[in-house]
């Protein structure tokens, strides 16, 4: 009996055994189940914000870079498209030569702001020549007969304060080139060729070499203007308020395409 009962015991036993070793795969498989999740958080864990950014910023500014450089070469073709207009049309105007102009300045967009304090408003392009080439489009700012009288224009040969020769678009259609020193009237002329209603343009050419101005207006030759009583060299700036009463409160000029060459 005894030796039965240590039979049974270690049959007991073995089958025990058995049971045990039947478990150890179901925990390795719970671990592998563990180690598993363990790595799907890091896979979709927080990305490097830094390092995203600098990527990105990179990236910006390389766009950036390739926009500058497309914008500079785009100006730059455009700048040549206006000089050849020019030249074309100055080459019909006996004993005119241009020679070889240099782009200086531009092509530059702008807005004068209307401000009634009887003094001239001006974009300065920070040159001082004698002889050059301007290119400029202004933007008219409304209608005269609703909202009141405008002016616009270019002073050249400017050394400041009122020493300078303007010239001077007015929303009469009309135009003039005044020696601001002595306010000598050189020259007034009605034109045609002038645009007057709100949001039109007008665009403006003067070449001036030593003692002659050229003066053209929406691409047509306009008038020789004699600029010899002031021969020195000075700043080329748009303006807008050349005259009294010619601003309104709250209003503005716009202009664009303000380029100079200068000239032998």
């Amino acid at each position: 009996m005894r030796t039965l009962n240590i039979v049974l015991i270690s049959l007991f036993l073995s089958s025990c055994s058995v049971t045990s070793s039947s478990i150890a795969p179901t925990q390795t498989k719970g671990t592998t189940q563990v180690a598993t999740r363990t790595v799907i958080p890091s896979l979709t864990s927080t990305p490097d914000l830094k390092g995203t950014q600098i990527a990105e910023f990179g990236a910006t500014q390389t766009a950036q870079v390739a926009k500058a450089y497309a914008t500079k070469k785009a100006q730059a073709g455009q700048a040549t498209n206006l000089l050849g207009e020019i030249m074309r049309v100055s080459s019909e105007i006996e004993g005119l030569d241009l020679g070889t102009p240099k782009l200086v300045f531009g092509p530059e967009s702008g807005s004068l702001t209307h401000v009634i304090d009887n003094k001239v408003t001006a974009a300065n392009s920070n040159l001082s020549l004698k002889n050059f080439i301007v290119h400029i489009t202004f933007i008219n700012p409304y209608d005269a007969s609703t909202t009141g009288t405008w002016d616009y224009g270019i002073l050249f040969r400017d050394e400041y304060q009122n020493n300078q020769y303007r010239l001077t678009l007015l929303s009469n259609q009309s135009w003039t080139l005044v020696d601001a020193r002595t306010w000598t009237d050189i020259f007034s002329k009605n034109d045609k060729y002038l645009t007057a209603m709100a949001g039109e343009e007008n665009t403006v050419w003067l070449i001036v070499q030593d003692t002659k101005a050229y003066l053209f207006i929406n691409g047509s030759y306009t008038q020789l203007l004699d600029v010899s009583a002031k021969v020195t060299s000075g700043d080329i700036s748009a303006a807008t308020g050349l005259y009294y009463g010619n601003e309104t409160v709250k209003k503005t000029t716009k202009f664009h395409n303000f380029l100079v060459w200068s000239l032998p």
